[in-house]
C-alpha cells in the first residue's frame, strides 16, 4: 500500500498545474469536451494532456487510472503539501 502511495505522489510530481486540473475532471468523469470547454482549451489540448497523463502513471486508459487512484489521495490534499 505505501509504494502505490508513493507511486501515486510521484506521479503527480510530474505533472503541471493544467495536467492536475484536468486529471480532477477526469476523475470526476468530465468527457474530453466539458474539460475543453471549462478550461478554454481545444479538444486536441485536453487530449494531448490526457495522453501525457496516462504515460506518467503508466495506464492504458481512465479506467485504470481512476482504479489507481480512486479516493486515495484528493487532489487538494496534495497541493496544499
Amino acid at each position: 500500500m505505501i509504494s502505490r502511495l508513493l507511486c501515486i505522489e510521484m506521479g503527480l510530481n510530474e505533472l503541471s498545474e493544467q495536467q492536475l486540473a484536468i486529471l480532477e475532471r477526469m476523475l470526476r468523469n468530465y468527457s474530453n469536451e466539458e474539460i475543453s470547454e471549462e478550461m478554454f482549451l481545444s479538444c486536441e489540448t485536453v487530449k494531448y494532456h490526457i495522453k501525457k497523463i496516462l504515460e506518467i502513471f503508466g495506464c492504458i486508459n481512465r479506467m485504470d487510472i481512476k482504479k489507481m487512484i480512486g479516493g486515495m489521495l484528493l487532489i487538494d490534499d496534495f497541493r496544499s503539501n
